[in-house]
């Protein structure tokens, strides 16, 4: 009996929180001020008021199928069984819709997908998705679970996904539990360490999924100190693919380089590039393979263009300065260079034939601590694995 009471009262430090393990809505960090209360139930949390179970479902580890961890074919992914993998993402916001296209650009064979839009960015200007959704039309929480429930039980979902801090992710959550839904949360595991309400959502959905998709290695570590029961994964930062990825962009028109066009064309497969034409090299991207070729761009486009790239092809002196400026690595086509200050950091020469192997090493160079813009890819293979 006394052994028995123990575990419970251990149970009970572990959720409400510990000097080792520090609950994050409790006394450590806000206690009620963070939404949770310190006294709860073994094995629930307090949570807008009410105790509510945690979810204990551990998943798997994940393997899948003739799938390598390291293998960048995700978008070929064998589906469970033979069937269909059938995923719902919930969104409501602009943040979220953009963080959203990467995913839907992403989406490998073998994924039926459904993007429920709840509606609490429900001005034109506010939440525009650009992208097929079911508009739910609702901007209070209660609404949203409401009308949530029946379109995620017609779809029949393997994953309920949910995306980042709002009302729209805290409904998604609702929904997919009270069904009995497997749920994704994509950016968890990040905490501001404050009592507001996108903390409090934060930790409520965390502690509810099945499987946290993690933007940073800290955020991993954050919900192993908090002792998550489900599925922890990083994925990097779904914004790196959203606003750069690994995009290059080339713009080449000095005449000395009109020779070398087909031999730096050959040097691009692989890689993401968007090359802007120049009149003179257009009739020798007549046949550009992989690349995309655009006109001539003007000078807030071209800005525009560097600014989601993560490095910068060129053989021109305004370009490459400009590139430096916006902090992107140049890769220099030419041979001279009349701002030698920047070769110290920002440039480097680059010849066609070597290309390839410096667009590499750049792309390293270019890479963020929250990712490398592969996110999409990694979220896919392992909802679909």
């Amino acid at each position: 009996m006394g052994r028995r009471a123990s575990r419970e009262g251990q149970a009970g430090s572990r959720v409400a929180g510990s000097s080792r393990h520090p609950d994050p809505g409790g006394a450590g960090r806000g206690g009620a001020q963070a939404g949770f209360a310190t006294g709860v139930r073994p094995g629930s949390r307090r949570f807008y008021g009410a105790d509510v179970p945690l979810c204990d479902r551990r998943l798997a580890p994940h393997k899948a199928a003739g799938v390598d961890a390291e293998d960048e074919d995700w978008r070929h992914l064998p589906p469970r069984g033979g069937q269909a993998v059938n995923v719902a993402i919930v969104v409501g916001t602009r943040p979220q819709f953009v963080k959203l296209r990467p995913l839907v650009a992403a989406k490998p064979e073998g994924v039926s997908l459904t993007v429920l839009h709840t509606g609490q960015h429900y001005s034109p200007e506010m939440g525009e998705p650009g992208v097929e959704c079911i508009n739910l039309g609702q901007h209070h929480l209660g609404e949203m679970v409401d009308k949530l429930g029946p379109f995620l039980t017609t779809h029949g979902a393997d994953w309920v996904l949910v995306i980042g801090d709002c009302r729209s992710t805290l409904a998604g959550a609702l929904a997919a539990k009270e069904l009995n839904l497997p749920l994704a949360h994509l950016e968890a595991g990040l905490r501001c360490h404050a009592p507001t309400r996108e903390e409090r959502i934060r930790i409520a959905v965390d502690h509810h999924s099945d499987l946290c998709l993690c933007p940073t290695r800290t955020a991993v570590d954050n919900l192993e100190r908090e002792r998550y029961a489900g599925r922890v994964t990083w994925v990097g930062d779904i914004l790196v693919d959203a606003l750069q990825g690994q995009r290059v962009l080339c713009t080449i028109h000095r005449e000395e380089n009109d020779p070398h066009v087909p031999a730096i064309l050959s040097q691009l497969p692989g890689f993401d590039v968007t090359w802007v034409s120049h009149p003179r090299n257009a009739a020798a991207l007549a046949e550009p393979g992989s690349v995309r070729v655009l006109p001539p761009q003007t000078q807030d486009d071209l800005l525009l263009l560097m600014a989601r790239s993560a490095v910068v092809v060129t053989d021109s002196g305004g370009v490459s300065r400009e590139a430096a400026l916006l902090g992107k690595p140049v890769l220099l086509v030419r041979d001279s260079y009349e701002f030698p200050e920047l070769r110290e950091s920002d440039v480097d020469s680059a010849r066609p034939a070597n290309l390839g192997n410096k667009l590499w090493s750049a792309l390293k160079r270019a890479q963020t601590p929250l990712g490398d813009g592969k996110t999409a890819g990694r979220v896919w293979e392992v909802l679909a694995g």
